[in-house]
């Protein structure tokens, strides 16, 4: 909302062209969905490796196209989105890090194992790692949004508002990601694939 009110309407064609495109990148995701029902059955790590690979295997390859092919993109739409590479870049980064926090997040869910359970206590609720989860987006905003707010009332170019908007929000996604991380670990030994 903020980029809308504060960026105008270029700022906000220069976002939404840049992430029509890269949230290709975040399907890849989508490879994953059986691991929270594998989870509720009492999955092991490999499994959540397997899936952690299969996503990789497609994000990447997505990721490095959307990083390659940038201004190209954009310029099939329309020539002057070509200047909004560098947000499609931070964009598509972004989708890589949605892909795996979301995978982090059936992880923990899957773990916890709250819908197996007829009856949850509200004690046992506040004191699991699935609360903590859900409250992580609240507190991502609450971080991320003076900083953006900050940089869209300073900034009068449209291509800057959007690239501010763009890098801080990936930003909040990055560490966002990396907190999900900590707390699947936590939850259950995980190895990310990243050689082979």
């Amino acid at each position: 909302m903020l980029l809308f009110v504060y960026g105008g309407p270029l700022s906000r064609a220069y976002y939404g062209v840049s992430s029509a495109i890269a949230s290709v990148v975040a399907y890849s995701s989508s490879l994953a969905f059986a691991l929270y029902p594998k989870l509720l059955a009492g999955a092991k790590s490999d499994d959540v490796t397997l899936s952690l690979r299969m996503v990789l295997m497609f994000a990447m390859p997505m990721l490095i196209g959307a990083i390659i092919l940038s201004e190209d993109l954009l310029l099939t739409l329309n020539p002057a989105y070509g200047a909004a590479s560098p947000i499609l870049i931070i964009l598509a980064l972004s989708s890589l890090f949605a892909s795996l926090s979301s995978i982090f997040e059936s992880i923990i869910m899957g773990v916890e194992n709250f819908d197996a359970v007829a009856k949850v206590s509200f004690r046992r609720a506040f004191k699991s790692n699935l609360f903590l989860l859900l409250t992580l987006q609240y507190v991502q905003a609450a971080i991320i949004l003076p900083p953006i707010y900050l940089a869209l009332s300073l900034s009068s170019e449209s291509l800057l508002s959007a690239l501010y908007f763009a890098l801080i929000s990936c930003i909040g996604d990055f560490i966002t990601m990396m907190i999900r991380l900590f707390i699947a670990r936590r939850s259950m030994p995980l190895i990310m694939p990243w050689a082979g």
